[in-house]
């Protein structure tokens, strides 16, 4: 079962929950055969120079609802703000240059003046390959918009051309937004090797982004490319938006946990007693549920997991979330717009699940940060040298 599709409507699907939990604690990995063609087809497409790209008048011409709009442009708001303050903190203290920052200190002891430095130069080409679905989109603005703040010159994306048509057309107008200027049809293994190999008119990349399985086999062959993985080794977060049975979602979510199906911290934000009431009745113990106004035994309870739990009422739920940087992460929320976008500064987000009745994005985001766009070299300085 791919990741992000949790079914956890009022159909209770508990099963499907741990059999899905269980492949989260299980990441595939990809035969050699499969490894050796995406190689083989890289070198030929950069041979050719014949890398199946989006025609510039498609991405112009790619339109989405004023809602959808609405919604990618403030997404992109935010998270471009974000990296902004990050790279802010980053650089503090290091003197800006035309090609990125530098730090440099006088060396004593020497007869001549000497100096020791650094600079932080930002890569000149990154890409990142997506399946083609709606629950990617906060993966593509994250590390687009890094990569930009960052000083990143080009990012290339690529996804499967077969993914579905409105999925293609959100994809399509988020690249757009975030000045993605090259947009590949092709996905999986094939995207990756090729991004990392290049074509004639246009360089490797320095990085490169995905979730396809056994990516990072491909270290080897390109060490000069640096592979991450969209998709986490664990669940971290879970952002069930809209109106469903939160209840049975609380139980099955629980439940997996205490099956063991998934590991490490949680935090827990409860928005009703129901989802309180679900906490306590699967914790250890036995706590009753008729306890449930007392903050304390819901947090004793949670802690027994190791777990946080973040109360109804409690507003600041979504700090604590993104100051924890816990391994696992549910929320249950009834106001997805806000939520969505504050989650979006948590290391790892699955928002979903993609089988509730209202629109949602679902999927998996490896969150990067702007150092992961950044090269550092040392620069020693002897004088006479």
């Amino acid at each position: 079962m791919s990741l992000g599709r949790l079914a956890l409507s009022g159909d209770p699907s508990y099963r499907t929950f741990l059999e899905w939990a269980a492949s989260l604690a299980n990441p595939q990995t990809v035969g050699s055969e499969e490894l050796e063609s995406a190689l083989a087809f890289a070198d030929d497409q950069g041979i050719q120079n014949s890398a199946p790209t989006v025609p510039d008048d498609e991405i112009r011409r790619a339109v989405v609802s004023p809602e959808e709009f609405l919604e990618l442009r403030t997404a992109i708001e935010q998270i471009r703000s974000f990296h902004e303050k990050e790279l802010a903190a980053l650089t503090k203290g290091l003197t800006r240059t035309s090609s990125g920052w530098s730090w440099r200190t006088s060396l004593s002891g020497f007869q001549t003046a000497s100096s020791l430095g650094r600079r932080w130069l930002p890569l000149e080409r990154v890409g990142i390959v997506l399946e083609g679905t709606l629950r990617e989109v906060p993966s593509l603005l994250n590390f687009s918009l890094a990569a930009r703040v960052a000083g990143v010159e080009e990012c290339v994306v690529a996804w499967d051309p077969a993914c579905d048509a409105s999925a293609q057309a959100v994809l399509r107008v988020a690249a757009r937004e975030v000045g993605a200027r090259t947009l590949l049809r092709l996905g999986g293994l094939k995207a990756v090797a090729l991004l990392a190999t290049g074509t004639e008119d246009r360089g490797p990349c320095s990085l490169v982004a995905c979730s396809a399985p056994g990516a990072r086999t491909l270290q080897s062959r390109f060490p000069n490319c640096s592979f991450a993985e969209l998709s986490p080794d664990g669940l971290t977060c879970v952002l069930a938006m809209g109106e469903f049975d939160r209840q049975a979602a609380a139980r099955a979510w629980i439940g997996g946990l205490a099956e063991g199906r998934a590991t490490g911290g949680a935090v827990l934000v409860l928005s009703d007693r129901n989802e309180v009431d679900a906490l306590l009745t699967h914790a250890e113990g036995g706590i009753s549920s008729g306890e449930w106004g007392d903050p304390e035994v819901v947090r004793a309870a949670a802690a027994e997991r190791g777990w946080v739990a973040v109360l109804p009422g409690e507003t600041h739920a979504l700090d604590l979330v993104q100051s924890l940087n816990p391994s696992n992460v549910i929320v249950f929320t009834t106001d997805p717009e806000r939520t969505a976008l504050s989650l979006t500064t948590a290391s790892q987000v699955q928002i979903g699940p993609a089988t509730l009745q209202t629109k949602a994005y679902s999927g998996v985001v490896g969150r990067p940060t702007v150092a992961d766009f950044l090269r550092v070299q040392t620069v020693t300085k002897f004088a006479g040298r």
